[in-house]
């Protein structure tokens, strides 16, 4: 289930999945998203060697792809940007996806890897737990029970205003998980 959808600039999208088991396994979704992008499958030996990125506390697999992305139903965007992460657990499988022109990829790449250290994962007392927002966090809650909570406000993550043109803030265009990103002043 997509839980949080992110838009950074005018063409980029970055959101977090929860999917229950496997989800597809780590090796079928980086080859789903080496497809997506245009690029041939690699091995299961290949994905075992990928960085690595912090995810819930532990290290997920971080997934870097360059290439003419084809998203659901969409023509394919030369010169794009795939950042991902993916963590597998015994109960379910998250997914971090950023996608975007790749300039723009590359330069919020420090902010999304902040942005997956920041994904915590909580037990919900009851499915119809509410949602509570802070000026540092963000929570949410899930019909299958887990919430999460994420700091997508990343001013400030050890570089200057000049090297990150943007500062991933709440939209306001709809659900409690849209959110957008504006450009950071000066």
């Amino acid at each position: 289930m997509r839980l949080a959808n992110y838009s950074v600039g005018a063409d980029a999208e970055c959101y977090l999945t929860i999917l229950p088991g496997t989800g597809g396994g780590v090796v079928g979704n980086v080859n789903r998203w080496r497809e997506q992008i245009g690029l041939e499958a690699v091995s299961a030996e290949e994905v075992a060697a990928l960085p690595r990125v912090s995810l819930l506390g532990t290290e997920a697999y971080l997934v870097e792809l360059e290439g003419a992305f084809k998203g659901m139903g969409t023509e394919a965007k030369e010169g794009w940007g795939l950042r991902g992460a993916i963590l597998g657990t015994d109960r379910f499988t998250i997914f971090v996806k950023f996608t975007g022109p790749a300039e723009l990829v590359s330069l919020e790449a420090e902010s999304f890897d902040a942005f997956c250290a920041s994904i915590t994962i909580r037990e919900q007392a009851t499915s119809s737990a509410s949602s509570s927002t802070s000026s540092s966090s963000t929570s949410h809650g899930s019909a299958s029970g887990i919430g999460w909570e994420a700091r997508p406000r990343l001013k400030g993550a050890g570089r200057s205003a000049g090297t990150r043109p943007f500062a991933w803030a709440k939209a306001g265009r709809g659900g409690s998980a849209d959110w957008a990103a504006a450009p950071r002043p000066g």
